[in-house]
């Protein structure tokens, strides 16, 4: 990660309060996770003492604390630093002033605002989507709203993040487009977006699959496969999104040099040509060389690379995309 934070920014409303209260990312994180888990287990032990039952302790009592550790920790500890140290290499290739309009832009068209009005709505559609269905199947009511808050606090924070996600995509996307690199096979930066996608892609996947493993029905009723199915869809989408600007780069960069080189043959060609209708034969092989030469920088031009991936990195994406759907159907047929 860089150490030049000069035009760093919070992505979302959560960066922004860590950065107005200067509070540590992981105590934000810790108490987060046991402040859930010890709300979660006190309304346990209030159910159990109210009914006079024994209590019982399930996985799923774990599920949103280490979904909520899961997903601060893999934001704050590797998609935030990983993003930051690719708009530092992207920054090196992107003029000065259009580089600051681009970081400062999103501060002055009020995003942090939109983010919590994303986390917000996402927050109310989770609770209808999960809590407003059990009201008329009889849940009681107490047990309804509670479940509500936390689903609300769930939801809220996925939509925050992937609010974020699309924001730092929209950024990279901004600094590629306005990126001039002269050099076709310096490709670090659009690697590290490559590499950047990926693992966004692949920790949306993960959330998944902690779902489908800490809750026993999870992936098994409708509202849950279509969040899956969504959340599937969505991490690819952030992936092909994520590196797409760069492969236009990439592939731009790549076609301008080849075009350079076949301007430069032409004229070596028609300088040829009348070399040898002069019958200048001396002449005519020290040019013959240097086209030869030329092209055969054209050849290692065009086996320069135009995606920032590899197929290891589209094989794991869809290992990783077919684990959750594996876990389902093992889970109905452990259940039939």
């Amino acid at each position: 990660m860089t150490n030049d934070n000069s035009f760093s920014i919070p992505l979302n409303p959560i960066e922004a309060w860590i950065a107005r209260t200067k509070k540590s990312q992981i105590r934000l994180t810790c108490a987060a996770s046991i402040g859930l888990f010890l709300f979660k287990l006190g309304l346990k032990i209030y159910h159990a003492y109210l009914h006079d039952v024994t209590i019982g302790f399930e996985i799923s009592l774990f599920f949103e604390p280490v979904f909520i550790a899961y997903a601060l920790c893999v934001w704050f500890f590797i998609f935030k630093p990983l993003f930051w140290k690719v708009i530092q290499c992207l920054k090196e290739l992107v003029p000065d002033d259009a580089f600051r309009h681009i970081i400062e832009n999103p501060i002055r068209s009020g995003y942090l605002h939109r983010g919590a009005w994303g986390g917000m709505i996402s927050g109310v559609i989770g609770m209808l989507l999960y809590d407003l269905p059990k009201l008329s199947d009889g849940y009681p009511l107490e047990g309804v709203i509670i479940n509500s808050v936390i689903d609300f606090i769930l939801f809220a924070v996925v939509g925050c993040l992937l609010y974020t996600v699309f924001i730092g995509t929209k950024l990279i996307t901004q600094c590629v487009k306005h990126s001039k690199i002269d050099n076709i096979f310096y490709s670090s930066p659009f690697q590290l977006i490559g590499k950047w996608s990926l693992m966004v892609s692949m920790a949306m996947i993960g959330g998944i699959i902690i779902n489908l493993l800490f809750q026993r029905n999870a992936g098994l009723e409708s509202n849950d496969q279509i969040v899956h199915a969504a959340m599937l869809l969505v991490s690819g989408a952030v992936f092909f999104i994520g590196i797409w600007s760069a492969h236009q780069a990439m592939s731009e960069n790549k076609q301008r040099e080849i075009n350079r080189v076949n301007e430069a043959l032409m004229e070596f060609h028609q300088k040829l040509m009348g070399i040898l209708k002069k019958g200048e034969w001396e002449k005519a092989e020290s040019h013959f060389t240097t086209a030869s030469k030329l092209d055969a920088h054209k050849s290692i031009l065009e086996k320069a690379k135009e995606w920032p991936f590899t197929f290891g990195d589209i094989r794991s994406l869809v290992v990783s995309a077919l684990i959750p759907v594996m876990i389902t159907i093992l889970k109905k047929l452990i259940l039939l």
